[in-house]
């Protein structure tokens, strides 16, 4: 599992990508301008690290996927290889609950 998701952060000019991981649980955070294009970096990025995992013979469980976005606009539905998600209105990363309640900009302050 270490390389599957083995940290990668990317910075361009509108877009701010980082793949991390603890134990089992893989995060893939990206931040762009655009609801769309943040939708599509993230089916690109879950297929590289689910090709990975094919590649030694583990999946990953629909029931695991989640993700929310934030911002003005609306996400919509989001299909990952496949398997049609929905967005959640709060995300546990490592312990930390995240949600739309606080906005992004509260939960960096906190």
């Amino acid at each position: 599992m270490a390389d599957l998701f083995r940290p990668r952060i990317q910075t361009r000019i509108n877009l701010r990508t980082m793949i991390s991981s603890y134990v089992d649980d893989g995060t893939i955070l990206i931040s762009t301008d655009q609801a769309q294009w943040t939708k599509d970096k993230l089916i690109e990025y879950f297929g590289i690290c689910n090709g990975i995992g094919k590649e030694r013979g583990m999946s990953f469980s629909s029931k695991m996927i989640e993700w929310i976005g934030f911002g003005e606009e609306d996400w919509g539905s989001l299909d990952i290889e496949g398997v049609s998600t929905r967005e959640v209105k709060e995300i546990r990363i490592l312990g930390y609950r995240i949600g739309k309640n606080r906005g992004m900009k509260g939960h960096i302050e906190y």
